[in-house]
């Protein structure tokens, strides 16, 4: 199987993966619900100066929000490796193999165009038809203008 027919069928595994997987989306709606209140802490952090116009109440405020902004951070940050964690069991060896590809597989944050070029060009190397070096120069001339 060449890299570009591997790489092609793991997105498509992953993507079904991420629509179809209870656990997985169990985990990103927490993700979600952790961030929304993180950003609703950090608006009250911006309106305190409006919301407690006394110095020292706000001080006290901002103490209470800025210790829930950490403790929101931490959750946050576990979350994230729960869910590599979890996803990363279910496709251990590709993760090992391509842990950056694989990220972005998950996220769904892949650029279509730039992909199928990277997987063509792939395929040229792995074909002989060009070298290595002359694969990295077509992918950055392209994208690096």
């Amino acid at each position: 199987m060449s890299t570009k027919q591997y790489m092609l069928r793991m997105r498509k595994e992953i993507d079904k993966f991420r629509m179809k997987d209870k656990k997985y989306h169990e985990l990103n709606d927490e993700h979600s619900d952790l961030k929304t209140e993180l950003q609703s802490n950090f608006a009250k952090i911006q309106s305190l100066a409006d919301d407690f116009p006394d110095e020292e109440e706000r001080k006290q405020q901002l103490g209470l929000l800025d210790e829930t902004m950490t403790q929101l951070s931490e959750l946050i940050k576990m979350n994230e490796e729960e869910i590599d964690l979890y996803a990363g069991n279910k496709f251990p060896e590709f993760k090992r193999r391509y842990p950056g590809i694989f990220k972005m597989f998950l996220k769904g944050n892949i650029d279509n165009s730039a992909f199928t070029h990277v997987l063509d060009t792939l395929t040229l190397v792995e074909e002989g038809q060009i070298s290595l070096e002359t694969g990295k120069e077509m992918g950055y001339h392209r994208f690096h203008k």
